[in-house]
């Protein structure tokens, strides 16, 4: 049966893993068994690990506890390429109080909360983009730029494109930009909880809980600018009254938060205001941008013959869409696509994605690992112990057995996600 192949290969698979594993571990105890000192240098390798502490390799900087002061975020210089950093719990959830995108956010768990931060060519690329802009953006006084950097992120399934984006967030948010990030922008497509037809937008349907997911986000990274914005008069017209008590920005983005009803519309205010209300820098950070083209998770309710309501008919949607693909006076937008989310080929709106994909003017490519990064990588997963010096993948010197890194290599291809699955099974 088709389960029972399935199952199967799963098997032959978990076998020859363990296999693998099995040869490495024999090959680096035996050659601890060839030399006398072995035994002692282990157990001090062992001993300086459970500390919590071990001599770091030149390409590793940072530590598990470090405060924010103590790291360096100057990660747009080509000296900072190669250098790998832990960003621990406190220093993340201040630089990303919403949260990261969910293959980010899934590694946090194994590691205490903290984020293993390297360097590569990718973030390099991206925050020196962004250190450009800034520069310009204080030689024009305030003065509209002429054109908005634009910076696609791509690459295959697991190379590490949400950690780019991530970390150009937390770049920008060090050094006081202001922030839109959305790392989830397939939830918005396929994870609403309720919706209905907007009354003010001709056949779209506004995502109340969306809107308001959207205004907690921008609230958290920019809550002290946008008390600075004042708003008069906000919802009046057409015969209503001004909302009480709204009187800045963030007062628009609490009202939207309090009132379901009022979320969509408050949203679409606020992303307005970023655009053309005089701050510093702006950043759009947007993950999964291919998502918003899909079918979204809905329908029009009939039994036999159902209609998906495509993901751009959706406010939310249409609204991250927009700010991508609209110029910004003083403003970057960096976005990723996603590969762990397939498409339909049915409903996918190709020339529609196309489109926004041709107005991005800079394209990044996330490539594998080289071995430096590898190596730089694993020395800092060995230090958080996700590498145990008692499973015999820690040379008498302190430094990881080479065929750690050639096992590990083997069933990751390198892709930064799958090398973090990989030494956490072995953990496990």
């Amino acid at each position: 049966s088709t389960w029972g192949h399935i199952s199967s290969e799963c098997y032959l698979h978990m076998l020859l893993r363990r296999s693998t594993l099995v040869v490495a571990r024999s090959m680096a105890s035996a050659a601890k068994k060839s030399t006398p000192a072995a035994a002692p240098a282990a157990a001090a390798v062992a001993a300086t690990a459970a500390a919590g502490s071990s001599a770091s390799a030149p390409s590793v900087e940072g530590s598990a506890g470090a405060t924010p002061t103590e790291i360096n975020f100057d990660w747009h210089t080509r000296k900072a390429v190669g250098k790998a950093w832990v960003l621990d719990a406190a220093t993340v959830d201040a630089l990303l109080p919403k949260g990261c995108s969910e293959t980010v956010a899934s590694t946090r768990a194994f590691l205490r909360n903290s984020i293993v931060a390297l360097v590569r060519n990718p973030v390099q690329r991206v925050t020196s983009a962004l250190a450009r802009f800034e520069a310009k953006s204080k030689a024009s006084a305030g003065a509209p730029l002429a054109y908005t950097p634009s910076i696609l992120v791509d690459g295959a399934r697991g190379a590490g494109k949400s950690q780019v984006v991530d970390m150009s967030v937390m770049w920008a948010r060090k050094r006081g930009w202001r922030v839109i990030h959305v790392p989830n922008a397939w939830d918005y497509a396929n994870r609403t909880k309720f919706l209905y037809r907007s009354k003010t937008l001709d056949g779209m349907h506004d995502q109340p809980d969306k809107a308001q997911d959207f205004l907690a986000r921008v609230l958290a990274m920019n809550a002290d600018w946008m008390a600075s914005i004042r708003v008069a008069g906000y919802g009046a017209g057409a015969g209503a009254e001004p909302v009480r008590g709204v009187s800045t920005l963030a007062d628009v983005a609490q009202h939207g938060l309090r009132v379901d009803q009022a979320a969509t519309d408050a949203a679409l205010f606020v992303r307005s205001q970023f655009v053309s209300s005089p701050g510093p820098p702006l950043l759009v950070a947007v993950d999964e941008i291919d998502s918003l083209f899909d079918k979204s998770n809905f329908d029009d309710g009939r039994r036999n013959t159902k209609n998906y309501i495509r993901a751009q008919s959706l406010t939310m949607v249409a609204m991250l869409t927009a700010l991508m693909s609209s110029p910004l006076p003083n403003g970057v937008v960096v976005a990723a696509v996603t590969g762990s989310k397939p498409h339909t080929n049915e409903y996918y709106e190709d020339a529609a994605f196309e489109a926004l994909r041709q107005r991005f003017r800079t394209r990044v490519n996330v490539a594998p690992y080289t071995a430096a990064e590898l190596d730089a990588v694993l020395e800092e997963y060995r230090r958080l112990r996700l590498v145990s010096p008692d499973k015999a993948f820690v040379s008498d010197d302190g430094v990881l057995d080479p065929n750690y890194r050639a096992y590990v290599a083997s069933l990751s291809a390198s892709a930064g996600q799958r090398v973090f699955e990989t030494c956490t099974r072995v953990m496990i």
